[in-house]
């Protein structure tokens, strides 16, 4: 007798997804070189955006995915599930509201700061939640 064994489509599901975070696609966690860009608008006389320029820079950072361990940012109304959270040193800067993430041609708007955690009172990095931007 031949046993099989049968795979549901979630189990099919997350083995695909392991195999893209191992492999580096996907906004794999511990990613060093994260594409920033910052938007920059200019308004006409009537307050109407009458230009849109945008400049790229690189900088270096981790982007995780926010989870059901994450309930202090959830419960403060700060994330929701399928959100992520960009952590930087604290030397980068990033513009809430006005910037963007570029992640494999991916925008993720920057939509709040929250603080890292200090040691010895000094803040070690800076956290960002990002909100995926679809497109319309």
């Amino acid at each position: 007798m031949v046993k099989t064994r049968t795979t549901s489509k979630l189990a099919n599901l997350h083995k695909a997804w392991f195999a893209d975070m191992i492999t580096g696609k996907n906004y794999s966690f511990g990613r060093a070189d994260i594409t920033l860009v910052s938007i920059t608008k200019t308004l006409d006389p009537m307050g109407g955006v009458a230009t849109v320029s945008e400049a790229t820079s690189t900088i270096s950072g981790d982007v995780q995915f926010v989870t059901k361990d994450d309930k202090n940012l959830i419960e403060m109304g700060l994330a929701e599930m399928g959100d992520a959270k960009l952590f930087v040193e604290t030397t980068v800067t990033v513009n809430v509201w006005k910037d963007e993430i570029d992640i494999d041609s991916v925008r993720w708007r920057v939509t709040e700061l929250f603080e890292g955690p200090e040691v010895d009172g000094n803040t070690v990095h800076k956290g960002y939640i990002l909100k995926r931007k679809f497109k319309t």
